[in-house]
């Protein structure tokens, strides 16, 4: 069960992770469909948005990088657009304990002290905070993908006990009712049902 997020629970983790090493349990493709509609479908209003946003985007990066990854998604880096596009709302709209960092071919999403990175997101806003992200990262240099189903688990805990914006938790429902079983054509009408709505 995940705790609530502050810079306490965050290091609590950190130390966690550093102690246990990497996960061995794999990553479902279910929970890869999941995390990918997360990513793709929620707006970052608070901090609990902003982990569950982040988290998935770790699941599909460590999914894609598997050997069993399913061929149809294992060559695409579709969230890392959606990665970008989060980085630069916040840049536009801070959130409390949230501080972006990005250099040319990095960037660094800091939750309370949690480090999550990616490289190659395309262009960044503007006027988004250049510090230097690879110094930023290299303080605690955890990284984030051995841990992906664990963080996953704690983003879907967030889900479920409605720590996340009301709007993605209605946006969740969707995802889990109807989107994530929908046959192509469905699928498209669904997503562009939640992208009018909310």
């Amino acid at each position: 069960m995940a705790n609530n997020i502050s810079f306490e629970t965050m290091q609590k983790l950190k130390n966690d992770f550093a102690k246990t090493g990497k996960e061995t349990k794999p990553i479902e493709f279910l929970d890869e469909r999941l995390a990918f509609y997360y990513c793709g479908l929620f707006k970052v209003e608070n901090i609990y948005d902003v982990f569950v946003v982040f988290a998935s985007a770790t699941l599909c990066n460590s999914y894609i990088k598997t050997k069993y990854a399913d061929k149809s998604v294992k060559n695409k880096h579709t969230f890392k657009k959606f990665v970008r596009e989060h980085i630069n709302y916040l840049v536009q709209n801070p959130i409390k304990d949230v501080t972006v960092y990005a250099n040319d071919d990095f960037c660094v999403v800091d939750i309370c002290g949690l480090k999550f990175s990616y490289h190659s997101v395309g262009k960044l806003a503007t006027n988004c905070s250049y510090k230097d992200a690879n110094k930023v990262w290299s303080i605690d240099s955890l990284r984030l993908n051995p841990h992906a189903n664990q963080l996953f688990d704690m983003a879907k805990d967030y889900i479920k006990t409605e720590k996340i914006s009301k709007n993605n938790q209605d946006i969740a429902k969707i995802i889990e009712k109807d989107l994530i079983n929908a046959n192509q054509d469905d699928t498209r009408s669904i997503i562009e049902d939640i992208m009018e709505t909310y």
